[in-house]
């Protein structure tokens, strides 16, 4: 520790001085020669022996002689005097003795203390040449300066100060403005720096900076004076601020592998021996310099590197100082040398040069990686650096291609050009709204732009596809029009084409074609174009007729005027979208229509037909309720509702004593139940549908229209198919998120003529559920009808917003009778089990099979070559495309007799309990096949035999059959 107190004291040049130091007198202010004052307590030292007076001047008493060298304190002066108190030793007693003595014989006395200690300046301080302030400051520190002293002065007045060495002057400080210090030492310990700093000559940043250390840099200290670590770094020894370093763990690595990676330098960048700035760079790389990586490196230094091979070493570089790049594949691009430039081994220009391109050289290339090329040249593949490029243009040629005749007009003022190629020849200057017919495409070599070939003034020139909108003849009901000016025919269609004669005002021509704003007119034995801003439909008088009062939809904004006449008065606008009911319709094609309270006439221009489930008036009731409300109804009403239908039609209904299913699937899912009730009866005709009593299938839900029958789902009861549908319904359709949601109410579907819907006009569940657009309005009819609408009961009732998950499909299956044959219309993969696809066989397209049994999630049961298999590819929406089946059938009427020959003359046949067999709708049955392949019929083709279910035979009518699966 004495080799390091030595050290500090070399680095900060500290010095010890001499034992005492010489002043001036000490200047005082001038005054009047009778007036004393008070000064602050003053040390002097006599330089010579030194009379003491009574009284401030040479004429008073000498009351003692102080010797040389005597330390006297001064409070009062007056003139040249000052009044003084000298004690000296006498007799083993310290005697004070008080007068006046003449300044000219004093000197002010500073008293010297030697030591050896360290300061540190607490707030910014000033250095002065002595240890006053009369005199101005040699430097000014900031706070955290330290310096080491062997002197303390306290001078005249009583202040301390230290002497001190800075810069190589001796100088002193304010002991307000230092905290004492001492060196610490303790054992060698590692700090990081935080940030960029230096090494100081001294102990604060107001000395000479000695070394840049880098942040991360590592740095061993072992003693610390203050705030400030003695260290020796990059060969300079000095100090260091701890405040720019934290304590220094030893550092460790995690090393990941990685995909092939490749990284280039975004600057000069050095490569190290290890995942560190711990040991020296081993190379310094230029900027655009690429390397693969396959491992990166964390530090504990929170710093990311990647390992790289150059020159045969493992080296690593800092992931600041690299960029990832990825090859990039692309149409071959031609490009030319724009100087010579070097064929490098890899992507960098510091790798091994192969070859050089000579400028104005044309090379292929179809990869790049950052900014190197891939190029293969005269047998060398390597890296050109891709700013040394520029693409190669070839010479513009020109290309005609033909294609459909189209017409085009100018969309404003357009140039016809001799080729296809802005940078030729201006031929002629078309104005906007001038037509051309067209059959070829004029491109060239240099751009992308595409040119239509027209002829003009009998030349063939082209003119630019961006300067014309395409346009096409449309031809309408012939009508008069009558010319508003004086106005011209010409040769084709527009007004940079020949004038061929005069057409007054006034003149009336029947017109029926027209292309763009031009008409295609005959006027004075010759045929050409008219514009048609100069024209107007000529209108003979109007005549109007009542109609069936018919829904339209306004297809825009539009105008309701007092007449039939679009100059008439206007009453008012009605909003685009807008069903309104006409009643009347006038020769011209004006609806009467009433809107807002006013009543007139409207354009049938903009008005569209259509079919409209609105009620056209206040969207109150059922139609508009919530669905996901709770109803009051109750399971005797709905019951009654049902077996009111029962006994008036003698039907048999699945839906009998039922009502509490719906309750009970309304109340679990959040759904009104009055309302299931209804959409049930609606759909299933009071569940006495086919459908209904054959699969307990109440919504018709899978089937589809290709075969509805076939493709419904079967439902082991009613209150499963319930159940399932108001899980459905809330899902889908009651949900905002549900596929089909659009808004919880039934609403209506609005659509034309043609059935397509109009969307802005359809809302709630009809918008998607139903092509009838009525739907709604009938079920809210079942709903009034079962529980009379009351508005309070939905006032202020809240919706069930639970959300509920989509339902598993129903599991059951449906048994074929004996016999049934099919023929695959395409290959259908074979499977040994259901649910299992382990394809065992293919069934190829055209080959018959046996058609054994269907599960409700679409998976058939067939027999082929005598073994049993399960297919899951015929998908009954479009059946069609999957399979043909030939003899599988069902009753068109109830109670159909089933006879044991081919006329009604035969018995029944009777089952085991010896009951006449007759059969339903419900049931299928297989007409039993000729070995031809034929249905078998008796000879009148009256009669088909056929097996039922059960496996027995017997006779039906053939006009009481129907066919599934055809």
């Amino acid at each position: 520790m004495k080799k390091l107190g030595k050290a500090l004291i070399l680095s900060t040049s500290i010095v010890t001085g001499a034992a005492s130091i010489t002043f001036s007198p000490l200047q005082t202010m001038k005054i009047e020669a009778s007036s004393s004052i008070s000064i602050t307590k003053t040390s002097f030292q006599t330089i010579t022996s030194l009379p003491v007076h009574s009284g401030a001047g040479t004429s008073y008493k000498n009351i003692y002689t102080i010797p040389k060298g005597g330390i006297v304190s001064a409070t009062v002066k007056n003139g040249s005097w000052y009044k003084v108190s000298y004690i000296y030793s006498s007799k083993g007693k310290n005697t004070v003795k008080t007068g006046w003595v003449n300044e000219n014989y004093l000197k002010e006395y500073n008293q010297l203390i030697s030591e050896k200690n360290y300061y540190v300046s607490n707030k910014t301080a000033n250095l002065y040449p002595a240890p006053n302030t009369s005199k101005k400051c040699t430097y000014t520190v900031s706070s955290n300066n330290g310096f080491y002293s062997t002197q303390k002065v306290v001078n005249s007045i009583g202040q301390t100060w230290y002497r001190v060495t800075f810069n190589g002057k001796t100088l002193y400080i304010s002991s307000s403005y230092v905290t004492k210090s001492s060196f610490v030492s303790f054992s060698p310990q590692k700090y990081k720096a935080v940030k960029e700093t230096y090494v100081y000559q001294g102990l604060g940043n107001a000395y000479k900076k000695l070394k840049t250390i880098p942040k991360g840099a590592i740095i061993t200290s072992a003693g610390r004076i203050g705030n400030w670590y003695a260290v020796s770094y990059g060969g300079a020894a000095g100090f260091i601020n701890s405040s720019d370093f934290s304590k220094y763990s030893p550092i460790t690595y995690k090393t990941t592998s990685t995909n092939t990676t490749y990284y280039f330098t975004n600057k000069t960048v050095k490569f190290y021996p290890s995942a560190d700035l711990l040991q020296a760079a081993v190379y310094s790389v230029p900027s655009s310099t690429g390397f693969a990586s396959t491992k990166k490196v964390e530090n504990s230094l929170g710093q990311t590197w990647y390992q790289i091979s150059y020159n045969g070493q493992d080296l690593y570089v800092q992931s600041t100082d690299a960029e990832a790049a990825t090859a990039k594949t692309f149409s071959q691009l031609q490009l030319q040398a724009n100087q010579n430039t070097v064929i490098y081994q890899s992507f960098g220009s510091v790798f091994k040069p192969l070859a050089t391109i000579q400028k104005n050289e044309k090379i292929k290339v179809t990869q790049k990686i950052n900014n190197w090329y891939l190029v293969s040249y005269k047998g060398i593949t390597g890296y050109v650096y891709s700013t040394n490029f520029s693409v190669y243009t070839p010479p513009v040629t020109y290309q005609d291609t033909p294609t459909s005749a189209a017409y085009y007009f100018t969309n404003k003022t357009a140039v016809l050009y001799s080729s296809p190629d802005t940078n030729s020849k201006t031929v002629a200057t078309m104005d906007a709204n001038n037509g051309f017919a067209s059959s070829v495409i004029g491109t060239n070599s240099e751009n992308k732009d595409t040119f239509y070939k027209v002829s003009f003034n009998n030349q063939n020139l082209y003119v630019k596809s961006t300067d014309v909108t395409s346009s096409s003849f449309t031809s309408f009901t012939s009508a008069p029009y009558q010319a508003k000016v004086d106005t011209y025919l010409y040769q084709s269609f527009g007004n940079d084409f020949n004038k061929l004669i005069k057409i007054p005002k006034n003149t009336v021509l029947k017109i029926s074609k027209k292309i763009n704003s031009w008409y295609s007119v005959s006027y004075g034995n010759q045929t050409g174009y008219a514009f048609s801003g100069d024209f107007s439909a000529y209108t003979p008088q109007v005549t109007e007729q009542a109609i069936t009062p018919t829904t339209y939809d306004t297809t825009t904004s539009l105008n309701v005027r007092k007449s039939a006449d679009a100059s008439a008065d206007l009453l008012t606008t009605i909003p685009g979208s807008t069903i309104v009911i006409a009643s009347a319709k006038t020769s011209n094609n004006w609806y009467k229509v009433t809107y807002n309270g006013k009543t007139g006439y409207a354009s049938g221009s903009y008005l569209n037909q259509v079919i409209t489930g609105d009620p056209l008036t206040a969207h109150d009731g059922y139609q508009f309720i919530d669905l996901r409300t709770h109803s009051n109804v109750t399971a005797a009403q709905i019951n009654n509702y049902i077996a009111s239908y029962v006994e008036s039609t003698g039907k048999k209904s699945i839906l009998t004593n039922k009502g509490q299913a719906f309750i009970d699937a309304g109340n679990k899912y959040g759904v009104n139940a009055l309302y299931l009730a209804a959409h049930a009866i609606l759909e299933s005709a009071y569940g006495t549908s086919t459908i209904a009593l054959a699969k307990n299938n109440l919504f018709g839900y899978h089937a589809y229209d290709a075969d509805p029958f076939i493709a419904a789902y079967k439902f082991s009861s009613v209150e499963d198919c319930i159940d399932y549908a108001a899980r459905v319904i809330k899902v889908n359709y009651l949900t905002p998120t549900g596929s089909y949601y659009k808004t919880p109410i039934l609403g209506f579907k609005t659509t034309d003529m043609s059935n397509t819907r109009i969307d802005a006009n359809s809302i709630g569940m009809n918008y998607y559920y139903a092509s009838d657009q009525n739907w709604g309005k009938s079920i809210a009819r079942h709903m009034q009808n079962i529980l009379a609408y009351n508005k309070n009961d939905y006032a202020d009732a809240q919706p069930d917003t639970s959300v509920q998950t989509y339902p598993a499909i129903p599991v059951a299956m449906e048994v074929f009778p004996p016999g049934v044959t099919a023929i695959a219309k395409k290959n259908l993969t074979l499977n040994s089990a259901k649910g299992i696809l382990d394809n065992v066989k293919t069934l190829s397209s055209g080959s018959s099979f046996t058609f054994v049994e269907k599960t409700n999630d679409d998976w058939v049961e067939l027999q082929t070559g005598g073994q049993t298999y399960w297919t899951h590819d015929i998908n009954f929406y479009t059946f069609k495309s999957c399979l043909s089946v030939k003899n599988l059938g069902r009753a068109t009427t109830y109670g159909l007799n089933v006879r044991t020959g081919p006329g009604t003359s035969y018995p029944n046949v009777l089952d085991q309990n010896s009951n006449n067999i007759s059969i339903d709708p419900t049931e299928y049955i297989s007409i039993n096949l000729n070995k031809d392949g034929s249905l078998a019929m008796d000879s009148t083709k009256q009669w088909y035999n056929v097996t039922l279910a059960n496996g027995q035979t017997g006779w039906v009518g053939a006009k009481y059959v129907t066919f599934e699966l055809q």
